[in-house]
């Protein structure tokens, strides 16, 4: 009686006013965040919890799961087993991975085991209240955003890491989530609740009320479930996607048989229709072979090819021999030239025979003419070095004779002088 009580005294009626708690909201786009619901006042800590409204302190609470559950809440766990499970597989599937992240992020920053990550992701997540306004799933993004940097400041100071080796950490975790059969059974109910919760206009889940369905019901709406997963029946393909989208998928599919583009009558997976379009497909245009000699079919249909070949037989061999003969006047007015070209060459040697035999009577010419000229050089250079000799004799001579001169002038100096 006392938890319904506290609970009803903090449920605020729509026409009161905002108490000073309430002012304190954090909006994001459509979504209202109420920051007293996230976060703890500022000095209140794990002792008694203060009612807002009166100030009064209400009975001490020590965790909110050993609260006793009204029989509101009994109820409403009962009706959540008899809800269809059926969620897109899509959004389950990006949803898991941002859960794996988070579930990660929270090992490594809070030091918590995966259990213990996994039950503070869930109260933390599902017991947050989103004011006024229905909860969406840009709310819950936001949140598993919030959740992925929620740091232990002490698990962090006792194992100081830098940024590259936690992030390194969290990717092990990772890892070793996606291998744990029994995170993958956790994220699976995960996944269910909060879509549960958070997807409030039921667009990415069944949540449709089973209870008291007899076993023909279950298992029509099983079949008939627009979120039941399906794999596609096409050979080769290996998608899983929703029923709903089974149309969307169909009409996409690479490895779905479909009929040529162009109607030419054949069928073949989707991938391989560009490769048919432009190699054997029938109907694709092309031009005669024979249109470099002279054919006019141009732009015909390949399956047409064999039939035009057939009926342009003659006209087909008409451009051949015309062809030919004309290659055949080219090949001959080539030989006459290749003659003429020849006689031109053997012309040419003979005059290049003679210029050599004429070169070769000049080079014998000048070196003779350079024998008798290095002989006469010679002698120049021997008269040459004859006359130098003999200029240096006479200018000695003329040198003693001056020196003879001095002396005799010097002698005779002193006598005059007396």
């Amino acid at each position: 009686v006392k938890y319904k009580q506290k609970k009803e005294m903090e449920i605020p009626s729509d026409n009161a006013a905002p108490t000073e708690d309430e002012e304190h909201v954090s909006v994001q786009g459509d979504d209202v965040i109420v920051a007293a619901d996230l976060v703890p006042p500022q000095g209140e800590g794990p002792g008694p919890v203060k009612d807002r409204t009166s100030g009064a302190n209400a009975p001490t609470e020590t965790d909110p799961g050993d609260a006793i559950p009204t029989q509101e809440e009994c109820s409403d766990k009962i009706c959540m087993k008899h809800l269809c499970p059926n969620v897109d597989v899509e959004t389950a599937q990006h949803l898991g991975t941002s859960l794996t992240h988070c579930v990660a992020a929270q090992c490594v920053h809070r030091n918590l085991s995966t259990d213990a990550a996994v039950e503070e992701i869930r109260h933390s997540v599902l017991s947050c209240k989103a004011g006024r306004t229905a909860p969406t799933m840009s709310l819950l993004a936001t949140l598993l955003d919030r959740e992925k940097e929620r740091k232990n400041i002490s698990a962090m100071l006792a194992t100081a890491f830098t940024k590259d080796q936690v992030h390194e950490r969290i990717q092990n975790c990772v890892r070793q989530l996606e291998t744990s059969r029994s995170w993958s059974v956790a994220k699976e109910s995960l996944v269910t609740d909060l879509l549960r919760k958070f997807d409030a206009k039921r667009e990415w889940h069944c949540d449709a009320d089973l209870h008291g369905h007899t076993p023909a019901q279950l298992e029509a709406h099983a079949l008939a479930c627009h979120f039941r997963p399906v794999g596609c029946g096409n050979r080769g393909c290996t998608a899983l996607y929703s029923a709903r989208f089974a149309d969307e998928h169909d009409a996409a599919c690479e490895f779905k048989i479909v009929p040529c583009e162009r109607e030419c009558g054949q069928v073949m997976c989707r991938y391989a229709m560009r490769e048919h379009l432009d190699g054997p497909c029938g109907l694709r245009q092309i031009d005669c072979p024979f249109v470099a000699l002279g054919c006019s079919a141009v732009g015909i249909k390949l399956q047409d090819l064999e039939a035009h070949e057939s009926d342009a037989m003659s006209s087909h061999l008409g451009f051949a021999m015309r062809r030919v003969l004309q290659h055949d006047e080219a090949l001959a007015a080539a030989r006459l030239e290749m003659r003429a070209l020849h006689e031109h060459v053997a012309a040419a040697e003979a005059d290049a025979a003679a210029a050599r035999k004429a070169l070769a009577a000049l080079t014998g010419d000048a070196q003779k003419a350079d024998g008798k000229l290095e002989k006469r050089m010679h002698s120049i250079e021997s008269a040459v070095s004859v006359l130098g000799r003999d200029l240096r004799n006479g200018m000695n001579k003329a040198a003693n004779e001056r020196a003879k001169l001095r002396d005799l002038v010097t002698k005779q100096q002193p006598v005059n002088m007396k």
